[in-house]
């Protein structure tokens, strides 16, 4: 089962996800961004420090999320995945096309350095 919880600061949106990322629940994983990326939300921090598991579908909809941001001047932050997590992300190649970081303050702070201020 996999949990969802969304809050927005500062036009970012931060998703904190528990649980299992698999076959299970990745129609309601990807429904879920989906929604987000409809309503423009295209500065996205990830937090998976609670996902216990993943599977190479869920990685895969990263890299989808990923390429919808950025193709929208946006950007999207992994913060904490556990080690068996993160090794996924590597094992696929993945871990250099996305961001990573250790806790949302620090994501905060990489987006809000990385948008243009508004004239």
């Amino acid at each position: 089962m996999l949990k969802l919880n969304e809050q927005s600061q500062n036009n970012i949106t931060i998703v904190s996800l528990e649980g299992f990322i698999d076959a299970f629940s990745c129609q309601k994983f990807e429904e879920s961004f989906g929604h987000l990326m409809e309503k423009n939300n295209y500065k996205l921090i990830v937090d998976l420090s609670r996902v216990d598991y993943m599977s190479s579908v869920g990685a895969g909809i990263f890299i989808a999320v990923h390429c919808i941001a950025a193709e929208n001047k946006g950007t999207i932050i992994l913060v904490n995945p556990k080690p068996k997590i993160r090794e996924i992300f590597e094992v696929l190649g993945m871990s250099k096309m996305l961001s990573f970081t250790d806790n949302i303050s620090n994501a905060l702070k990489i987006i809000e350095e990385h948008t243009p201020a508004h004239s």
